[in-house]
């Protein structure tokens, strides 16, 4: 989808610095990964976690095992 090739973006307000954690996909990587975002704003490359960021973006047969395993890459 679309969505998937944004950049990740912190919002236009809330928190600065920006604190919440959530997911964007990159198509650099081929995965997903974790950024700070503001609390609103943005775009709609956001997720509020790898599995949904990953369903979304690749449909993977296994959303889950790509997050543990990139996750434990880290």
């Amino acid at each position: 989808p679309a969505v998937c090739y944004l950049y990740p973006d912190v919002g236009r307000c809330g928190n600065n610095p920006p604190d919440i954690e959530n997911w964007y996909f990159s198509v650099e990587a081929g995965y997903c990964g974790p950024f700070l975002w503001g609390g609103c704003g943005g775009n709609r490359n956001i997720f509020d976690n790898c599995t949904s960021c990953m369903k979304y973006c690749t449909h993977h047969p296994d959303p889950q095992g790509v997050c543990r395993d990139a996750l434990n890459a880290e």
